[in-house]
């Protein structure tokens, strides 16, 4: 069974706005919208129906027309927020996975894949760009929570059970991309050997703490170079010395150096 609650949304027809915060100032009032809070880095913590309720790096939540949510705080944090018109009401999901119907729990983990940050950040600059295209935009948030659907089906995750080693592993990368972090670092954050964590994590997301560390970096490389950061600004918030090792790294995930991406902001 499926724990926790969800939401099935029909009839998603149009996207209002899409924003980005950085601070306890986001505006969680309704406006008859639904709301899908999409956190990048950091914490926040709102209530919801007066409950007390937090989010993590790569965490979300979506929040019905209905509620009544507002923001406590957000701590180092990036987060979107999608507000988009649909017909939807909470709902008991289906136990199997159905293309007609979308089910979507009030509160997920994020996959690390597919790409939905790169996803969600393509839709912030398509909306900022011209929000006309709604057909396209509301096809492309549709797919991303199918996405989100389908991963929280999958993992078995109740929106409010304590993760999973692998989960938390995943979370100590997320709130640390600013640094290198080493076995011992791993070991003194989460009392287990880095050999054991790096078996299971492996086993949970088919790569290693250290390939998924190295793309997580990397990805945010790329975003604080899309916020107007130069490559050597870029190269040392995220703690690297050695500004050419930044480089190279960057490519290997992208293909291209920091330079030639932010001439090509459009690749992702």
């Amino acid at each position: 069974m499926l724990k926790g609650k969800w939401f099935e949304l029909t009839r998603l027809d149009a996207i209002n706005s899409i924003e980005n915060y950085q601070k306890a100032d986001a505006d969680l009032s309704s406006d008859k919208s639904w709301l899908l809070v999409f956190m990048e880095k950091g914490e926040g913590v709102f209530l919801y129906n007066s409950k007390s309720l937090s989010l993590n790096s790569m965490q979300y939540a979506l929040i019905n027309p209905s509620s009544v949510s507002e923001f406590v705080s957000l701590k180092e944090a990036s987060a979107f927020f999608v507000r988009f018109r649909a017909e939807g009401a909470a709902a008991k999901p289906l136990l199997q996975s159905n293309s007609t119907r979308l089910f979507v729990p009030l509160r997920g983990d994020v996959p690390p894949e597919p790409d939905c940050l790169s996803l969600i950040r393509y839709l912030y600059r398509q909306f900022a760009a011209s929000s006309e295209d709604q057909l396209f935009m509301v096809t492309q948030l549709t797919a991303l929570f199918h996405i989100l659907s389908r991963h929280a089906r999958a993992s078995g995750v109740t929106p409010f059970k304590k993760k999973n080693l692998s989960e938390q592993t995943l979370s100590f990368i997320e709130a640390n991309l600013n640094r290198a972090l080493s076995a011992d670092d791993y070991e003194e954050a989460l009392k287990h050997s880095y050999h054991h964590l790096n078996l299971l994590f492996k086993q949970s997301y088919n790569q290693t703490i250290k390939q998924y560390q190295l793309h997580a970096r990397m990805r945010h490389a790329a975003s604080l170079l899309l916020s107007g950061k130069n490559v050597q600004e870029t190269s040392r918030l995220l703690g690297y010395d050695d500004y050419y090792f930044f480089i190279r790294c960057f490519k290997k995930v992208h293909g291209i150096t920091p330079g030639q991406y932010v001439k090509q902001p459009e690749i992702p």
